[in-house]
């Protein structure tokens, strides 16, 4: 799937968090996982071995909203036992590519912030048409939006010229050969900077995705590998490069599920 990958809150999804589900024992977390990603607000989940069954994103506009919904389509349910919310502060995305060229080196980061200036109604149009077909041609993406094409071209630059923004081929890394997935819970030392923190984990290879929060945990890092081999060594060897930082748990997925955001105005 061609879709954009953006800082959530330019797009007025300014509350995001990481909810750690534990379920009754009498429920199949993959069926739970596949009927919990239909809700809109929910955008990935992953199925884990460990203290917790799920681990499941949810995006709101706000913290009243984020609470309501995990309420609504979380801890409602009969077929959870307890839940520990992670809200987000702060979110580093790395590329979503799963070759040898996620083994980078000196990459660039970019450490996304709830307070980025939300995105205009014409770019958010065009973010949603891409997610709607990340394949679209500028030509048909200016049909949509009733503008010309170079207008189009020249607002899509100025969005890929953003940190926060840009259109990569999404797919489960497992397809790819990386079959091993790890959530890993950090508790950052008392003085520490903790965007040196950040940008430190996510330079590591094999680092895809650090979110800065709040909770039990100050920061939770998604490490992608080809086999448990890798895992071990990226635990034993690249995690002691960051110092200041000290592991609290770690959570090995053994399914993870995609859905596309609606990133569309209003939606």
């Amino acid at each position: 799937q061609i879709a954009p990958v953006c800082n959530p809150s330019v797009l007025g999804l300014r509350s995001v968090a990481m909810v750690a589900i534990r379920l009754n024992g009498r429920s199949d977390a993959g069926d739970f996982a596949v009927e919990i990603l239909a809700r809109e607000c929910i955008d990935y989940v992953a199925v884990t071995l460990g203290v917790f069954d799920l681990l499941v994103e949810v995006l709101a506009e706000d913290d009243t909203s984020l609470r309501r919904l995990i309420q609504e389509h979380i801890r409602s349910r009969p077929e959870v036992e307890s839940v520990e919310v992670l809200p987000y502060i702060g979110l580093s995305y790395q590329q979503p590519v799963w070759d040898e060229t996620q083994d980078k080196i000196g990459a660039g980061v970019g450490v996304y912030r709830v307070e980025d200036k939300e995105l205009d109604l014409i770019d958010r149009k065009l973010v949603a048409l891409l997610g709607a077909d990340g394949r679209a041609t500028f030509q048909a993406l200016a049909a949509e939006l009733g503008v010309s094409e170079s207008y189009v071209r020249k607002r899509f630059a100025g969005l890929t010229a953003r940190q926060d923004f840009g259109v990569h081929a999404l797919t489960n890394p497992r397809s790819l050969g990386f079959r091993t997935t790890c959530w890993v819970f950090l508790k950052v030392a008392q003085g520490a900077s903790t965007d040196a923190m950040i940008r430190g984990l996510a330079r590591l290879e094999r680092v895809a995705y650090v979110a800065f929060c709040t909770g039990t945990a100050d920061l939770l890092v998604e490490v992608v590998c080809r086999n448990k081999d890798e895992l071990r060594n990226w635990f034993s060897e690249s995690l002691g490069q960051v110092e200041g930082v000290h592991l609290l748990r770690s959570l090995l997925c053994t399914d993870i599920y995609y859905r596309s955001v609606n990133y569309a105005p209003g939606g």
